[in-house]
């Protein structure tokens, strides 16, 4: 199961607590990106456990003394309007000797996996090879494990300073290269170099520090490649594909 990898969020008790007789489920589609009001086609509840949902609260105990434990809420959902089906799992815990509850983000699946794949207009500029490293490296993320996502970042990041005409050895000479060339601007260089340092440390460790990198950081190289990605394939993109809706209406561009 994909870790949950999301805050605990303290709420008044009882105030978010899912309802499993809802009809709908108010969601981003990870499909076609739309607000929906999803229809739930199906729903369970399963108890919190060690093994099952986000884990224990952290300082709060049942009267009892046992731990309290968020329970988990699937919902099995369609689109209302590219009719996918999706899997919603949301979490809730009572923390009834202090009067609260305990709630997370709500987990969605399939996954979101980059920011830019529910477009057409960018699938159709990003190789695949680069949206297929992103896709695994979101998917390593979910599933807890962030070094290999960074491996695949940096992976991502080679391909793109390839695909672009860099023709150096090493991955810092060939983002320097794209710099020099202007290719790139030197912020996005930058932002490459950030995720290649990150990639770097995962795939040869200091001995004496081997876990330099951690969560956070590997997230952090995810943005960046992301916006690596925004500027170098899908603004040029845009761009041509504004000025054609521009010219196919008369519009003079260079007013």
């Amino acid at each position: 199961m994909a870790r949950w990898r999301r805050p605990l969020i303290k709420v008044p008790l009882g105030t978010q607590k899912p309802r499993l007789e809802a009809p709908k489920f108010q969601l981003t589609c990870s499909i076609c990106n739309a607000d929906v009001d999803a229809t739930v086609v199906g729903k369970c509840l399963t108890g919190g456990s060690e093994l099952v949902g986000p884990g224990a609260v952290p300082g709060a105990t049942r009267a009892d003394g046992a731990p309290i434990f968020l329970d988990v809420y699937s919902y099995l959902v369609r689109c209302t309007r590219c009719h996918s089906g999706l899997l919603v799992l949301a979490a809730y815990g009572d923390d009834q000797a202090n009067r609260v509850g305990y709630t997370v983000e709500p987990m969605l699946f399939p996954l979101p996996t980059t920011a830019f794949a529910t477009s057409q207009l960018a699938r159709d500029a990003i190789p695949d090879p680069v949206l297929e490293n992103m896709r695994q490296a979101e998917l390593a993320l979910a599933a807890g494990a962030p070094y290999g996502a960074a491996l695949l970042l940096r992976r991502a990041l080679q391909y793109i300073c390839r695909d672009k005409g860099a023709t150096k050895h090493g991955l810092a000479d060939q983002i320097a290269e794209l710099a020099a060339t202007n290719v790139i601007t030197p912020h996005l260089a930058g932002l490459a170099s950030r995720t290649k340092i990150v990639g770097d440390l995962v795939a040869h460790p200091d001995p004496k520090n081997p876990f330099a990198i951690d969560d956070e950081d590997v997230v952090r190289a995810r943005r960046y490649t992301e916006q690596f990605i925004r500027a170098v394939y899908i603004e040029p993109a845009e761009l041509i594909d504004f000025e054609a809706s521009l010219q196919s209406r008369g519009v003079n561009r260079k007013r």
